[in-house]
């Protein structure tokens, strides 16, 4: 399917996600605010059931950079969930082992070093 191989380079810290979504729509953005606060985003919606999926996004500093391929793809990374999401926001502790928290961990793991391999760092 046709996706975005997105790599980011954010506050020091390399990234890549393949993205992609069959039945749906991809965007990714790019906000400069009217108080020059700068802010990014990859995100989906599935058709027709119209649930929102994300990947990655935050603010931006002079020096970060962000690159999209348009490419095809055969495996998008896995999104964020609403409820990993929901779970970064709160400020609680939690108790014991997340499973989704590892899940998304390795991911991230995975998605770097195959950035590294491909930048020929490793």
């Amino acid at each position: 399917m046709k996706g975005i191989i997105v790599k980011s380079r954010i506050t020091g810290k390399n990234d890549i996600i393949k993205v992609a979504i069959p039945n749906g729509v991809a965007t990714a953005a790019l906000t400069i605010s009217r108080n020059d606060e700068v802010t990014w985003g990859i995100a989906a919606m599935t058709m027709p059931e119209g649930k929102s999926l994300s990947w990655n996004g935050g603010r931006m500093n002079v020096g970060d950079s962000i690159s999209l391929q348009f490419t095809d793809v055969n495996e998008p990374s896995q999104p964020l969930s609403p409820e990993f999401v929901a779970d970064c926001m709160k400020k609680t502790s939690m108790e014991g082992d997340d499973a989704k928290e590892w899940d998304f961990k390795l991911e991230h793991y995975h998605r770097l070093k195959a950035f590294l391999e491909a930048e020929n760092v490793i």
